[in-house]
């Protein structure tokens, strides 16, 4: 069905995508701090961190799509929570206060589970990875996504409306999709992990249109495959020794599926990643 859509962040890499991808679905209505040279007039300048300015930009909203965030562990640490946590709040609360508003769509970040921070001390706890593998976040910017997530939890429980988190990897913007080619890894416990922007887009789409039974649920997306030059049961027994491993999953797709099990994704949204890198 068409929607009217706020989408937060929608200067940055996901947003400007998930605004290209859906303006002629739907009416979509951009939010960000800084207003790129081809905004439409629909683009609202303003700051999640400024409560007044997110309520009048979702004023003619049904559905929000909060996009906006700092990416990764950057100084100074006050404003990454602040944009982060402080920033998501102030998007629900807007949300739930905001009756037109029917369905809120979060995306948070594959780094909720803390598996992919510097040093690379925390080990997954088996592979693949599922949306039940618990966080081990330490990290600034892990911890942002945790906290994030207790407050869509609580917003469900405040004002009995649904929410979706998606937790993307590494994403591959449209501009690197037709060079992308797989690397050799690095020599320390990496998930070489990634999506390309137009199947995560694609997972939001279908993720506005769901019901999730208790109110909220989140979803791992990814490619079929892991981004390096060497077969993942091979990485796993260098990096990950002691971890239990599904032999048959990670012997997927010529040897190099992901760590990172999206089925989820695939039985309860209909999604399916369409984009692998070269090799």
């Amino acid at each position: 069905m068409k929607r009217r859509i706020l989408v937060t962040g929608a200067s940055g890499r996901l947003g400007s995508a998930a605004v290209r991808m859906w303006r002629n679905v739907h009416e979509v209505i951009s939010f960000d701090i800084r207003r790129p040279a081809d905004a439409s007039d629909s683009f609202i300048v303003g700051s999640v961190t400024d409560p007044d300015a997110v309520e009048r930009a979702m004023a003619e909203a049904d559905t929000v799509v909060h996009c906006a965030a700092i990416p990764g562990t950057r100084k100074p640490y006050h404003a990454l929570i602040e944009t982060n946590v402080l920033g998501t709040f102030n998007v629900l609360e807007a949300a739930g206060r905001n009756s037109r508003v029917e369905r809120f769509i979060f995306v948070s970040s594959l780094m909720y589970h803390g598996l992919s921070e510097a040093p690379y001390t925390n080990r997954p706890l088996y592979l693949p990875i599922d949306e039940e593998h618990p966080s081990l976040a330490t990290d600034y910017y892990a911890c942002s996504k945790v906290e994030a997530e207790y407050w869509c939890r609580a917003y469900v429980r405040r004002f009995k409306k649904p929410v979706v988190t998606i937790r993307p990897p590494y994403i591959i913007g449209t501009e690197s999709l037709d060079t992308m080619t797989a690397q050799p890894p690095p020599d320390y416990p990496y998930l070489c992990d990634y999506i390309a922007v137009t199947d995560l887009v694609e997972a939001m789409a279908r993720a506005i249109e769901y019901e999730p039974p208790e109110g909220y649920e989140a979803f791992l997306v990814h490619a079929e495959d892991q981004r390096s030059t060497v077969p993942s049961l091979e990485l796993a027994a260098q990096h990950f020794a002691g971890a239990p491993v599904d032999r048959t999953w990670l012997a997927g797709c010529g040897g190099f599926a992901s760590f990172i099990r999206y089925t989820k994704a695939v039985e309860r949204l209909g999604w399916q990643p369409q984009y692998r890198c070269r090799r």
